[in-house]
């Protein structure tokens, strides 16, 4: 539509309508968020009101249009920085390159509109977890650019379809479960030293990931520890400082033998014991050769971690010992590396046999092993209660009374 009697026009970009108009020798644009044509009318002829008479301090078109949108997320990255911890921001930087300047390419085309076609979008790669994350993240980043007057408003953000659980990347590895066995033999495949330098060092790549195993410390919070802050020689005990753990749950941890041995051995004297480096590529080489191959397929770094809890979890009943360790505040985190299996099972029915006076219960058949052999009038398989059956034949829970 051609320029009204009030000194606005209406453009339409990707189905958005933005009001265009001069004030005070400033030229503006601004989005209505609206496709609706008599909409948008409505709210342009409001956004140009508000402007003249002074109650809206709209931000110039011609800055949103000549500032890179990489160039305002560094700057919002580098304030976020004064007040946040380091992860975080290299996570909210690592959203910004990976989905928000390919996906949104300029500040102005982030609308509601927008923000909800970017949130099915995502939906279909990641999971709901995921997606709220970065929309926090781009939240963050819209209100520090009205703060600083390059949005005029922080638009709104449409709510995530409520059934809506989106689908895990499969760029991401699935997790290993590890025996205590496979863990040591993938701690023996990897080096003891990088094979590249950085600033002409070497660094340790063995020690990262035993002790990842033995203390069930996140990557992030192994980078982050430095002595003699955290840990000096001899101690058997490790601090963890709030900014380094990803729970924000600082806390002090005794160390095992094994632990302390390996610390005293690698801490110096001042510094970070690990600091910064990648080390995808030789877990990975270690998982190939090291682990069966449909969990080296699998495997990433984080099953040691993972494999602490369940090798601790499966020899003691102490879930808050355990969740503590790991830095869980919350014991239903450290739940789901409680599992089942038949030796526990074995006791309950022991236990059970006890309080029913001897009164033994019978377990329940494995698939394809009575069944067939029922009726056959073999006493091994029916009738005669006391044998007990074939190895490929479990039969009765054998308790002897006294």
């Amino acid at each position: 539509m051609g320029r009204t009697a009030e000194g606005w026009k209406l453009r339409w970009r990707g189905g958005i309508a933005h009001v265009r108009f001069r004030h005070e020798g400033e030229r503006y644009e601004i989005t209505t968020e609206s496709r609706d044509p008599s909409e948008a009318a409505q709210r342009a002829a409001r956004i140009y009101a508000e402007t003249v008479s002074g109650r809206r301090k709209p931000v110039a078109a011609r800055r949103v249009a000549t500032t890179p949108l990489d160039e305002l997320i560094a700057n919002w990255i580098e304030a976020f920085e004064d007040d946040h911890d380091a992860t975080t921001a290299a996570t909210y930087l690592g959203y910004a390159r990976a989905t928000f300047i390919p996906f949104f390419g300029r500040l102005d085309k982030i609308t509601s509109e927008s923000i909800a076609d970017y949130s099915r979008v995502r939906l279909r790669s990641v999971t709901r977890k995921t997606v709220q994350k970065e929309r926090g993240a781009l939240r963050s980043f819209l209100e520090w650019c009205h703060e600083k007057h390059y949005l005029d408003r922080v638009p709104d953000f449409p709510k995530l379809p409520k059934k809506a659980t989106g689908k895990r990347s499969a760029k991401r590895g699935k997790g290993a479960k590890l025996t205590e066995a496979e863990v040591e033999a993938f701690l023996a495949a990897l080096p003891e030293w990088s094979t590249r330098t950085v600033r002409g060092h070497r660094f340790r790549v063995r020690a990262f990931f035993e002790l990842m195993y033995l203390t069930s410390l996140r990557p992030e919070t192994l980078r982050g520890i430095r002595c003699p802050e955290d840990y000096r020689r001899g101690s058997r005990e490790l601090r963890i400082r709030d900014e380094i753990d990803k729970a924000r749950y600082g806390r002090t941890i005794d160390l095992d033998a094994r632990a302390a041995a390996l610390l005293d051995e690698i801490a110096p004297d001042v510094g970070p014991i690990f600091g910064r480096h990648d080390l995808r590529d030789y877990a990975k080489r270690a998982a190939e050769k090291a682990l069966p191959p449909e969990k080296a397929a699998d495997f990433v770094p984080y099953d040691l971690r993972h494999a602490f809890a369940r090798h601790k979890l499966a020899k003691t009943p102490n879930l808050i010992g355990v969740a503590y360790l790991m830095g869980h505040k919350h014991l239903t985190t450290t739940n789901k590396y409680l599992e089942g299996n038949r030796e526990e099972a074995r006791k309950v029915l022991a236990a059970a046999f006890v309080a029913n006076g001897g009164s033994a219960p019978e377990t329940a058949p494995e698939s394809g092993s009575r069944r067939a052999s029922a009726g056959s009038g073999d006493d091994e398989t029916s009738g005669n209660t006391g044998q007990t059956g074939t190895d490929d034949e479990p039969s009765r829970v054998q308790v002897p009374v006294g």
